[in-house]
């Protein structure tokens, strides 16, 4: 089925896909189908879209990592394009495969992720915002218990209680779209079942820090109804991600804790100024532990334990 696009000139330029869905797809099939079958199994438009999409956020990360150089917003300066592609693109390409599932977006729709509005225009404000935030002092700060615990000042409560107003105001259109839709049930398990999957489990711990590439990515993907505005979120959440990503990289959610539990695992050479005791089991196995990692203790708001604690 073709789209019906406006017959206003602006409302088409805004609302039409930069490369036609359907046209890619035959264009695909006639250069890669073997012999007269008409049934390929190729994945159809819904391949089509994921590979748009998974290349319209490369593209868009390695163009936001030099901007934010040239405009000199904070950045992580050590972070480079050559890192991102060694260490951080495979997990990427699985959280925008995650993204596209969850976020409905391999629904059959004339705006794609490639027409202008909303996908472009909100895509491209998140993926600057946060970087403009970050020239406001109060601002400078993490979603890590810690952090917020001890050093958030009061402006800043303001602002994040005003995000969360915001923030409900858009659960609760969705809630009404999706009840309005008859799928409201299947979001709420879908919604809890994500919160099990991908929060519970790492905020228990006291190194818990909601990077906003890890927090626009959550709730970018349950933002799938097919409403405007909702698409518009979404799109917002993708340029917030986006960002995080070609600014700092793709830090885990539990930082250091995460690099020292991976390089003791690994019993990496340059641990040896954490090794507790060496144990050698014969036939040339040596077992290696470890002094505890310590984290901030948000509760006392002390953090120097971590420099007299560790050798």
């Amino acid at each position: 089925n073709r789209c019906r696009y406006s017959r206003s000139t602006a409302k088409r330029i805004l609302e039409t896909n930069l490369v036609d869905d359907v046209g890619l797809l035959r264009a695909y099939r006639r250069l890669c189908r073997a012999g007269d079958d008409p049934h390929v199994d190729d994945g159809g438009l819904a391949a089509v879209k994921l590979f748009k999409f998974w290349a319209l956020s490369i593209i868009s990360i390695a163009i936001v990592h030099p901007l934010a150089r040239w405009m000199e917003w904070e950045v992580d300066e050590n972070y480079s394009l050559q890192d991102f592609v060694q260490y951080d693109l495979s997990v990427v390409l699985l959280d925008l495969l995650f993204f596209f599932v969850v976020g409905r977006l391999h629904i059959n729709s004339c705006r794609g992720i490639d027409s202008l509005f909303p996908w472009g225009i909100f895509t491209m404000l998140g993926s600057i915002i946060p970087s403009i935030e970050a020239d406001f002092a109060f601002l400078r700060h993490s979603v890590s218990t810690y952090d917020v615990m001890c050093n958030w000042p009061i402006i800043l409560f303001v602002y994040a209680s005003t995000l969360l107003a915001s923030a409900i105001a858009i659960v609760v259109a969705l809630l009404h779209s999706h009840h309005r839709r008859n799928v409201l049930r299947s979001r709420i398990v879908e919604a809890v079942s994500l919160l099990c999957l991908f929060i519970l489990p790492h905020a228990k711990s006291d190194s818990f820090h909601l990077h906003h590439w890890f927090g626009m990515w959550w709730l970018g993907m349950q933002s799938n109804a097919p409403e405007w505005w909702a698409r518009a979120f979404q799109a917002f959440a993708l340029g917030s991600y986006i960002n995080g990503i070609a600014v700092w990289g793709r830090d885990p959610i539990l930082g250091c804790q995460y690099a020292f539990y991976r390089s003791t695992d690994l019993s990496c050479g340059y641990m040896q100024c954490y090794e507790a005791s060496k144990n050698d089991t014969g036939a040339g196995n040596e077992t290696k532990s470890y002094t505890d990692f310590v984290v901030p203790d948000w509760r006392l708001c002390n953090a120097a334990e971590l420099k007299t604690s560790q050798p």
